[in-house]
């Protein structure tokens, strides 16, 4: 029985435990709005068709080309789900909860295997795993991408160890074919093969001449593939646009790196993201003293080694670094990136800890038990905060009000209230400080369109047009074909529908519009052919079926119109309009 609770697994299934006692309850979560609309909703008819898997690794995470997120698994993950399960958010939440609890499981192999004490590394791990900081990562889907990415890094470092033992062909398979799976992941993962060469030289490993060779022309095989298949896959990224902001991203790396690292340390009300201007720079550099102060004292009390310490800090720096590059000031902070540098942050703890768990034990395990209540209950309530699109909406403006992305998110919460004159007040504060955050522009052109002002409405979208954002072109053509719908000039309401289709042929909201536009235009065949498709796969959705039989009313098939007008009473039986309408066929039909 004893062996059993050293072994592995049985610290496998306690952390499995905890984490669905802790997590359990983001499985009646709700999606937030926020990312996972654009990676999921928005595009669920494609995702949920085996046939597209392929195409998903030549296009970016938002299956369009216009954009820099080259990503494939994150997106086959969601395909998979979306094949099984459709848009049941029950599942995407389990799947976050069991990719966690593996991710932080696979950490811990592969820090077992670094010398490490084994009990207090195990109690670390427990501390982690209801750690608040890392709360979005189960329970906000679009946070996934890290998690994914931790697993795949994690098991290929621990294949990679044992290639280092033994030079095995099978081990140099597996931690090459993981690497692959992560740069596949996430784009970070390019890092891995410089970490995997500082790895060896820290912890005292050896890789002969003839092996080190090999190791070479594979990763430059797999970086060919990698960027052939980025290149016609997604938006290149222009270093010039980004050189003149370096001031921006120097500030971004300075302050980022203090804030994840005292927010590691004060863990109460951690925000759901931190505007990069808001955070308390003094304040926030103290944890740079207070950090190097422990490593110095840690370092001279023979506690770690300097080539061991030199490895957490660069594995530290390194993950992060992408979180703050390439991004301008007002950048907002999300702390689900902090998962894999924690590996750093974790093996200096278990070097510190080492020598007080044995020498103050009594007093080790007090505070331990103390420390893991604290942390259990603010993650709780950390948990709670993504539970809703409201809630998310609310802590989100709560620390980051002042971003643009976040003041957007808000004005369209007010326009949801039909609050247009607050509305407004947000888009011209967001145009007058953010001039380059063109969102703001179709957001005011949004609310003029709601305050009945279509003239202006149609103007600003129609100015925005020749942008080279494929997101606003996209809008601006959905929009404009709504206009033109409501004005009756459906020849314009056609041009701009379709042109919105071209630019988002995926998007369930974009084929809805055009079902509408074709089906007022009279083009009966063509809205009943969107419908069929979006109903195939959302073969619960009463409102298609209702649609469906109107068009089939007005295009003179009277009994499949009653066909689908009894799957619609069949599914909302109580609903009277679409019994009323029911009765009207049937009679419809009697009197022919």
């Amino acid at each position: 029985m004893l062996k059993f609770l050293k072994s592995n697994l049985f610290f496998f299934l306690l952390l499995t435990t905890i984490v669905f006692l802790l997590y359990g309850k983001s499985i009646n979560f709700d999606f937030t709005n926020h990312d996972d609309a654009s990676l999921i909703v928005n595009n669920i008819n494609y995702l949920s068709q085996w046939k597209n898997i392929p195409s998903l690794f030549t296009t970016s995470a938002y299956l369009s080309k216009n954009y820099y997120y080259y990503r494939p698994i994150l997106t086959l993950s969601f395909s998979i789900e979306a094949i099984l399960f459709y848009n049941n958010t029950k599942i995407y939440h389990i799947t976050n909860i069991i990719l966690f609890i593996l991710a932080l499981y696979l950490m811990y192999v592969f820090l077992s295997k670094l010398n490490t004490n084994k009990t207090v590394l195990k109690l670390l791990m427990i501390l982690i795993c209801v750690h608040p900081i890392l709360s979005s990562s189960v329970v906000w889907v679009p946070a996934r991408n890290d998690t994914l990415l931790a697993v795949f890094v994690f098991l290929s470092f621990i294949f990679f160890i044992k290639y280092l033992e033994n030079n095995s062909l099978t081990n140099l398979a597996l931690y090459i074919s993981f690497f692959t799976i992560s740069l596949l992941t996430k784009e970070s993962a390019i890092f891995v093969m410089f970490l995997y060469i500082l790895f060896i030289y820290c912890f005292d490993y050896k890789l002969s001449k003839k092996e080190t060779l090999k190791n070479l022309f594979i990763f430059f095989c797999v970086f060919a593939v990698y960027f052939c298949l980025r290149s016609v896959s997604v938006r290149a990224v222009k270093m010039g646009e980004h050189i003149i902001y370096f001031k921006d991203y120097f500030d971004n790396v300075i302050y980022g790196y203090a804030y994840f690292i005292y927010k590691i340390f004060n863990f109460f009300d951690i925000p759901i993201m931190v505007d990069t201007l808001n955070i308390n720079k003094v304040l926030h550099l103290i944890s740079y003293i207070f950090s190097f102060l422990i490593l110095y004292v840690m370092y001279r009390k023979k506690m770690i080694s300097f080539k061991v310490l030199f490895f957490c800090l660069v594995w530290f720096i390194v993950w992060l670094l992408p979180t703050f590059l390439f991004l301008k000031s007002n950048y907002l902070l999300l702390f689900h990136r902090i998962l894999i540098p924690l590996f750093a942050v974790i093996l200096v703890s278990c070097k510190l800890l080492e020598k007080i768990y044995f020498k103050y034990k009594k007093l080790f395990v007090t505070v331990y038990i103390l420390l893991f209540g604290i942390l259990c209950f603010n993650s709780s309530l950390q948990a709670n905060k993504y539970s809703t699109s409201e809630s998310y909406i609310k802590y989100s403006e709560k620390y980051a009000g002042n971003s643009p992305i976040v003041q957007s998110v808000i004005l369209q919460d007010y326009m949801y209230k039909k609050d247009y004159d607050k509305a407004m007040e947000i888009a011209k504060k967001i145009v007058e400080e953010y001039p380059e955050f063109i969102a703001g522009k179709t957001r005011m052109a949004q609310i003029l369109y709601k305050q009945g002002k279509i003239k202006e409405a149609e103007e600003l979208y129609i100015e925005l047009l020749p942008t080279q954002k494929e997101e606003t072109q996209y809008v601006c053509c959905r929009e404009l074909s709504k206009i033109y719908y409501e004005q009756n000039e459906l020849d314009k309401a056609l041009f701009y529908g379709q042109q919105a289709h071209k630019l988002r042929p995926y998007n369930t909201n974009a084929q809805e519009n055009m079902a509408i536009i074709y089906a007022k235009a009279g083009y009966y065949k063509e809205a009943i052919n969107i419908l069929s498709n979006l109903l195939s796969f959302d073969k619960k959705n009463v409102q298609y079926m209702y649609n469906l039989g109107r068009l089939y009313e007005a295009s003179g098939n009277i009994d499949i119109a009653i066909e689908y007008a009894k799957l619609a009473v069949l599914e909302e039986p109580y609903n009277d309009e679409y019994k009323q309408y029911l009765k009207l066929l049937e009679n419809k039909k009697n009197e022919g």
